[in-house]
């Protein structure tokens, strides 16, 4: 059997001092999905077990240690597709759900019993107490604490950011923000004033569009994508990003006999994604080019970089991974019944950002001697990358992690040309 996931962790400004500690979140969360799927399990659950990883993990601005909002809050958005009969679950601007991922999917699991009572159409996004409540009532976990889902470093970010506000409210002679304080006391940082303009701790200049997610393809040939965020850091309570919104942060359609299949996650200022509907944009470019490295470029710089619904933005923020699933023998309807088929995959990243983490894992039997930093055989393989740009807007950067992975459903072999390689 074959398969393979891909996670990230956002296009952002990640700190260099930290890359190990978002490699081995990466890691964590590759392996999670992989645990899932070598136990028979589908792409859509292996998504939502590889994004819970992230979600735990504080240095990612999703469920534990997301960014805060104005007030000093948690409030997460997060999404979910599968690829073989387009259904989607979303929520947004949620307060005090440690994994929103969790219950995006809840919405994908309820939908697929069909209609409720007197035939009401189950929800497919929901938002705020609305989403939360549905949560409890479906027996997910849900945090009546306010603050158990703040991590250090993000109340450190929103000190800072705070402070910088404040400090530029002040220049201008304008009112200034306060904190809350039943928050700040709640947390015993009664002496960190957010006018002071000090904070211990790096790399906390950035506002925060590191959504992260992941896509994947299982030994049934169903694909999957999800996306999960705390938001922009200051955000306005009730904000919502791309992560929550339909064909804005992840795409999943399953191949055909006619049609490759494809998924997408995307990250970035949710402001932009949700204009150009990127993860959407993604997936129909992919359907419609058969060059993966055409395609994404012009997925940055034309439908993105160049477009006209953000051109009054001066910092454009993207970054996405997509995974393209073609049938070559024909055999496959894209009903994900495993009836197997042999398939080629190809794995591409992109950024506008100064920095973008994303490994992929397959499943996989045999390596090619190209292929070196993929370790081992017939066991998980690793591969990751990450990059740092020198010119964000004029020059994004599209990578090819795995090319033509050519394999077979069933337990036979599978040859694999797989590396990272600067196009």
């Amino acid at each position: 059997m074959a398969s393979c996931v891909a996670v990230h962790v956002g296009a952002g400004f990640h700190s260099t001092a930290k890359e190990k500690q978002y490699r081995a979140a990466c890691a964590r969360a590759c392996q999670a999905a992989m645990r899932v799927l070598r136990n028979g399990g589908i792409a859509l659950e292996a998504v939502e077990k590889a994004i819970i990883e992230l979600e735990n993990e504080p240095l990612t601005n999703a469920g534990y240690g997301s960014n805060l909002t104005l007030h000093g809050a948690v409030e997460c958005d997060a999404s979910i597709m599968e690829g073989c009969n387009g259904r989607f679950g979303a929520i947004g601007a949620v307060p005090g759900i440690r994994n929103p991922i969790s219950v995006a999917k809840g919405l994908v699991d309820e939908s697929s019993k069909g209609l409720m009572t007197l035939g009401r159409i189950p929800p497919m996004f929901l938002a705020g107490n609305g989403a939360r409540d549905w949560a409890r009532n479906h027996g997910i976990d849900v945090m009546d604490d306010a603050t158990a889902l703040i991590s250090d470093g993000a109340l450190d970010t929103y000190v800072s950011h705070l402070t910088r506000v404040n400090d530029d409210h002040r220049g201008r002679g304008e009112p200034l923000e306060p904190a809350s304080s039943a928050f700040i006391q709640d947390r015993e940082i009664k002496k960190r004033k957010v006018d002071l303009g000090f904070v211990e701790g790096d790399d906390v200049t950035g506002l925060g569009h590191d959504t992260v997610g992941a896509v994947c393809l299982d030994m049934r040939g169903n694909v999957a994508a999800g996306v999960s965020s705390g938001g922009i850091s200051l955000k306005f309570p009730g904000r919502v990003g791309e992560a929550a919104m339909y064909g804005c942060g992840c795409w999943a359609q399953n191949p055909t006999n006619d049609l490759p299949g494809v998924g997408c996650s995307a990250t970035g200022t949710g402001e932009q994604l949700m204009k150009t509907l990127f993860a959407k944009t993604c997936a129909d470019r992919v359907l419609a080019n058969d060059d993966m490295q055409a395609t994404m470029t012009t997925l940055m710089e034309n439908d993105f970089l160049g477009s006209p619904l953000i051109r009054t933005f001066d910092d454009k923020n993207a970054g996405i991974i997509a995974i393209k699933v073609e049938n070559v023998d024909g055999n496959q309807t894209g009903s994900g019944d495993g009836n197997g088929g042999h398939k080629m995959l190809e794995l591409w990243y992109g950024h506008t950002t100064q920095s973008m983490v994303s490994p992929v894992v397959g499943h996989i039997f045999y390596v090619s001697p190209a292929s070196a930093r993929l370790i081992g055989n017939g066991e998980m393989k690793i591969l990751q990358g990450i990059g740092y740009m020198t010119d964000q807007f004029s020059k994004p950067k599209i990578k090819r992690a795995v090319v033509r992975i050519l394999y077979k459903l069933s337990f036979n072999s599978v040859g694999i040309d797989a590396h990272i390689a600067e196009i």
